[in-house]
C-alpha cells in the first residue's frame, strides 16, 4: 500500500531565530547595493582627477549604475515570477560580482561604465526582489520589522562603504584607491552567495506554481502547522481570483482598487526621491565641501558620523513600525524631513558654521531614515495581491529609481543655478521642503494602515475599495 501521508507530516517549526536569519540573508542583497551606491560618493573625488572628467562625465559617473539599475527592475518582474524569487537574487549577486572586478581593473572610462552598469543591473533586481522575498516569508506580526531589516541592511551597507572607502583613501595613493574601493565589493557579495543557499523559495511563489507542498513546508518552518494551514488557505482563495497570464497581471494593476495600491506605492516611491534627502546623503561629500571642508578625507569621515545616525535611526524604525504603524510613522517623518530641508536651507542663506548644516542634516537624514526610506519598500512589497505583486512592485521601483536618477542628475545643476542668480544654494533645499510636505499631505489623506494585516487581508481591502 501507497503511503498517504503528506510529506510535511514530519516537519515542525524552526527555530524562532530562523525567520531573521532569512531575512538578513536576503536583506544581504540591499547591504550590496546600498554599499555599491555610497561607494561612489567617496570613489568620485579621485576618479574625477584619474579621468579628467569634466561636469558632464562626473554626473554620468555618479549617476550610470541606475541605468542598469532601471533596466533590472524591467526584467526583474518577469524573473521573479518566472524563475523564483530567490534565483532571481542569485542572479543580482552573480552581476554584482562580475561588477566588482569590471570597476576595480578597467582599462578606461568608457569599460569602467559598463561595468558599473552590469552591477546596477543585480542592484535593480536586489533592491525589488529582496524586500519582495521577505514580506512573502514573514508572518504579518513580524512583517514590519523583517522587511526593515532590508533597509537596515542597506544603511549598514552605506556605512561600511564610507568606512572602507575613508581607511583606503587615508592609506593609499589616490592613484589607486579608488579600485580598492570597487574591489573591496568582492568581499559581502561571496557571503551573500553562500547564504542564499539556505534560503527557502517564497510560499507564494510556489503555490502560485501550484506547488503547495512545497509551500506548506516553508510555511510550517517558519511559523508552525496552524499558522502553515491558515496562510495556504488564503493564498488559494486569493490565487484562485486572480489570472496566470502576466500581461494580465500587469493590466490588472490599473483596475478599480488595486489601482489605488498602485497611486499609493508609485507615490510613495517617487516622493522617496524627489524629497531630496537621499540627493543629500548621495552628495554629502560634496555638500560638506561646499560647505567649507576641502580635504577629501576629512569630507568622507563627516560622512561616517551620518551613516551612523542612519543605522541608529533606522533600528528605532525596525522597533516602531508593528508597534506604531506605518502610518503615523510616515507622517511624523515626512514633516520632519520638510523640517530638516529648511534649516539646510537657512543654513546656506546666512552661511552658517557647519555643525548647523551637520544638525539640520540629522534631522532630514534622521526623519527619512525611520519613515519613507524603509516604509516605501514595506508598503510597496505588501499593498499587492500575491500575482500582482511582481509587476505593481516593478512599476513603483522604476518610478523610485526614475526620480532619483533625475534628482542626482539635475541636483549639482540647480544647486549652480541659485548659486549664480541669488548667490546662495538655499533655493535647493527649500524646493525639497516643498516636496517633504506635499508628501505628509498626500500619506495623511490617502495611505491606510497595513500593520498586522495578513498579504491576503490587504489584498481583499482593496477589491472592497473597488
Amino acid at each position: 500500500m501507497v503511503n498517504s501521508t503528506p510529506i510535511t507530516s514530519t516537519v515542525q517549526k524552526a527555530g524562532p531565530m530562523y525567520v531573521y536569519l532569512i531575512a538578513f540573508i536576503a536583506g544581504a542583497g540591499a547591504f550590496i547595493y546600498g554599499f555599491d551606491i555610497v561607494l561612489m560618493s567617496g570613489a568620485i573625488l579621485f576618479m574625477e582627477k584619474y579621468f579628467t572628467l569634466t561636469p558632464a562625465l562626473k554626473g554620468f559617473a555618479m549617476t550610470s549604475a541606475v541605468y542598469g539599475v532601471l533596466l533590472g527592475l524591467v526584467v526583474g518582474s518577469s524573473l521573479a515570477d518566472r524563475i523564483g524569487r530567490k534565483w532571481t537574487l542569485i542572479l543580482s549577486g552573480l552581476l554584482f560580482g562580475i561588477s566588482a572586478v569590471g570597476t576595480a581593473i578597467p582599462r578606461s572610462f568608457f569599460e569602467w561604465n559598463v561595468y558599473r552598469i552590469v552591477g546596477g543591473v543585480g542592484g535593480g533586481l536586489a533592491c525589488m526582489v529582496s524586500p519582495m522575498l521577505i514580506a512573502e516569508l514573514a508572518p504579518s506580526h513580524k512583517r514590519g520589522l523583517l522587511v526593515t531589516i532590508n533597509q537596515l541592511s542597506m544603511v549598514i551597507g552605506a556605512f561600511a562603504s564610507n568606512v572602507t572607502a575613508w581607511l583606503l583613501a587615508e592609506y593609499l595613493p589616490p592613484e589607486t584607491c579608488w579600485r580598492w574601493m570597487f574591489g573591496s565589493e568582492a568581499v559581502p557579495i561571496v557571503f551573500f552567495m553562500i547564504g542564499l543557499i539556505y534560503v527557502p523559495r517564497s510560499p507564494r511563489w510556489l503555490a502560485q506554481k501550484n506547488r503547495f507542498e512545497e509551500a506548506r513546508r516553508v510555511l510550517i518552518l517558519i511559523d508552525g502547522h496552524e499558522h502553515a494551514e491558515r496562510e495556504l488557505q488564503e493564498i488559494r482563495a486569493s490565487l484562485n481570483q486572480q489570472s496566470d497570464n502576466f500581461l494580465r497581471r500587469v493590466s490588472e494593476l490599473f483596475s478599480p482598487g488595486i489601482r489605488m495600491a498602485l497611486l499609493i506605492a508609485v507615490a510613495l516611491a517617487a516622493f522617496q526621491q524627489m524629497g531630496g534627502v537621499s540627493t543629500v546623503i548621495f552628495y554629502s561629500p560634496t555638500i560638506f565641501q561646499q560647505a567649507g571642508i576641502a580635504l577629501e578625507t576629512e569630507a568622507i569621515k563627516q560622512t561616517i558620523i551620518l551613516v551612523i545616525w542612519n543605522i541608529i535611526c533606522t533600528v528605532i524604525a525596525m522597533l516602531l513600525v508593528d508597534r506604531v504603524g506605518r502610518r503615523p510613522l510616515l507622517l511624523w517623518g515626512t514633516f520632519g524631513m520638510a523640517i530638516g530641508q529648511l534649516l539646510m536651507g537657512i543654513n546656506f542663506y546666512f552661511s552658517l558654521p557647519v555643525w548647523f548644516l551637520v544638525v539640520s542634516m540629522f534631522i532630514a537624514i534622521g526623519t527619512y531614515i525611520f519613515s519613507l526610506a524603509p516604509l516605501t519598500w514595506l508598503i510597496m512589497s505588501e499593498i499587492f495581491p500575491t500575482q500582482n505583486r511582481a509587476a505593481g512592485m516593478a512599476v513603483a521601483a522604476l518610478v523610485l529609481q526614475l526620480s532619483g536618477l533625475l534628482v542626482n542628475q539635475i541636483f549639482p545643476m540647480v544647486v549652480d543655478l541659485f548659486k549664480k542668480q541669488f548667490q546662495t544654494e538655499a533655493g535647493a533645499f527649500w524646493i525639497f521642503a516643498g516636496i517633504c510636505l506635499a508628501a505628509y499631505l498626500f500619506s495623511y489623506f490617502l495611505v491606510p494602515e497595513t500593520k498586522g494585516k495578513t498579504l491576503e487581508e490587504i489584498a481583499g481591502f482593496w477589491k472592497k475599495k473597488s
